[in-house]
């Protein structure tokens, strides 16, 4: 982020809110926490007058999307991100046909 540059997280495969890890909190805490922890980490590296350029996306398939959405909205949250939704032709075609559309999200468990 020294020259001008960016950076840009796509949390589309994050587990969502919710979901069972294997960690001593048992489940996940889904995008938020670590939007806010990329945010902050943005606005901590800023220099003098340059400050850090961050982009934060996630797939409109994802679970957590309005969450995510929620977080840039709610004042204080998420200051040091820009956040874009990644829309796909099927989402689109969707919405052109004024449809209904659900979440489809993929989540690959390892059976033991």
């Amino acid at each position: 982020m020294k020259r001008r540059g960016g950076v840009d997280h796509d949390l589309s495969h994050m587990r969502p809110k919710g979901s069972p890890v294997k960690n001593s909190a048992l489940i996940s805490t889904g995008l938020v926490p670590f939007m806010e922890r990329y945010s902050n980490s943005t606005r901590e590296v800023a220099q003098d007058c340059r400050k850090g350029v961050l982009m934060l996306s996630v797939s409109i398939n994802h679970p957590d999307v309005e969450d995510f959405m929620d977080a840039k909205m709610e004042q204080g949250k998420v200051t040091g991100a820009n956040v874009s939704l990644r829309m796909d032709d099927d989402f689109m075609k969707t919405i052109k046909l004024k449809k209904t559309t659900s979440k489809n999200f993929l989540l690959t468990v390892k059976i033991q």
